[in-house]
């Protein structure tokens, strides 16, 4: 007598709707739950994706590093020895230049002595030339002026000619 009871068909019903409910919900709880874990399965494949890209692109720049590295160390080292270069060829230009100096110096040096040397001879010269008129002036005659002037006159000709 169950089945004259009819708290019995109001729970039997309400146990059948509430399966049907929870059934039809069931179904989208399930589809919902699968689209969230097929998205969830999406990222945790983006971010192994992205992850292997990110350690792919940090290798690549790691070996570009040790390159670039390398490549400083090669341009240092060309650098140091293009500087010893120029450095010698600095010093040998500079010891040649100071070598032209001292021979343009020294030069001038003896320019200067034989202009010096000319110049006291001429000097010399019109001393003698002066101290041997007022000699001649002071202590000579008349007569003895002129016979020297003849005599330097007939002299001339020889002496043009041993020059």
């Amino acid at each position: 007598m169950i089945f004259s009871d009819p708290s019995f068909w109001v729970g039997l019903a309400f146990i059948i709707v509430i399966t049907f409910i929870i059934k039809k919900s069931w179904s989208s709880v399930r589809a919902t739950l699968d689209e969230r874990s097929l998205k969830i399965k999406e990222r945790i494949d983006e971010a192994k994706k992205l992850r292997e890209d990110a350690q792919s692109l940090l290798a690549e720049y790691k070996r570009k590093q040790i390159n670039a590295q390398s490549e400083i160390e090669s341009i240092n080292k060309e650098t140091q020895e293009e500087i010893k270069q120029i450095e010698s060829k600095a010093i040998n230009t500079l010891e040649l230049n100071l070598e032209r100096k001292k021979l343009q110096a020294s030069e001038r040096i003896q320019q200067s002595e034989r202009q010096a040397i000319e110049s006291i001879k001429q000097k010399s010269i019109s001393i003698a030339l002066v101290a041997t008129e007022k000699l001649i002036s002071n202590n000579l005659t008349t007569k003895q002026k002129y016979d020297l002037i003849d005599n330097s006159i007939n002299d001339l000709p020889r002496a043009l000619n041993k020059s």
